[in-house]
């Protein structure tokens, strides 16, 4: 796995990661009494004001100047930028399963929506669709090296995105510019059914905006 930025408690939080994702998929997904529930809160409130003592994690200042300083991730290796990535970072509790990673010039993710993102039965929501695949299209800009924000989204929905499956999705720039670029993205399942695809145009900042 390639960090950008390295977390070197990234197993011990992943794993922590992965079992509250777990228990709010469940808590979603499974009728549950009321005296569980009680237990759930006791526990959750308590965990999060011990975890609470602990030091603030505070994103890095040089976020985006490093997509000019870093090296290109390297090739067919699993990547992430931060572990705590809202939408796909391993180490997020509320993150969605993506798993990243470069292949030449384009960002390719497994993405499985479990039943905390369903919205009409057995569909994921639209909008969580759409976070995937603007986050995927972001991982291209950190491919190229250059540092950039989402200026516009289109999302094209062309069948229901199932859930509790394996779906890949893979980016690549299609109009590359100094100023503005355009990054086109597909959602298919394992048997190559498109369910979904989006085009994402983005700003570009000049590396002269970090002093570089």
């Amino acid at each position: 796995m390639h960090q950008v930025y390295p977390d070197p408690a990234l197993a011990a939080r992943s794993a922590a990661a992965e079992a509250v994702r777990a228990l709010s998929e469940a808590l979603v997904g499974y009728e549950v009494d009321e005296e569980l529930l009680a237990r759930v809160t006791w526990w959750a409130h308590r965990a999060a004001a011990e975890a609470r003592q602990g030091r603030p994690l505070v994103r890095a200042e040089d976020y985006q100047a490093r997509r000019y300083l870093d090296p290109r991730p390297p090739d067919g290796r699993g990547l992430v930028t931060s572990s705590d990535r809202p939408v796909s970072g391993p180490a997020n509790p509320a993150a969605v399963a993506v798993a990243m990673r470069r292949e030449g010039d384009e960002a390719v993710a497994e993405v499985v929506f479990d039943r905390r993102f369903e919205g009409s039965p057995g569909r994921v929501h639209g909008g969580m669709t759409a976070a995937v695949m603007d986050d995927v299209m972001g991982y291209v800009n950190v491919i190229d090296g250059v540092a950039a924000y989402t200026l516009e989204l289109k999302v094209r929905y062309v069948a229901g995105m199932p859930l509790d499956t394996p779906v890949e999705v893979r980016a690549h720039r299609t109009e590359p510019g100094e100023r503005r670029s355009t990054v086109v993205a597909e959602a298919r399942t394992a048997d190559g059914t498109l369910v979904a695809e989006a085009e994402g145009l983005f700003a570009i900042l000049p590396p002269s905006r970090f002093g570089l």
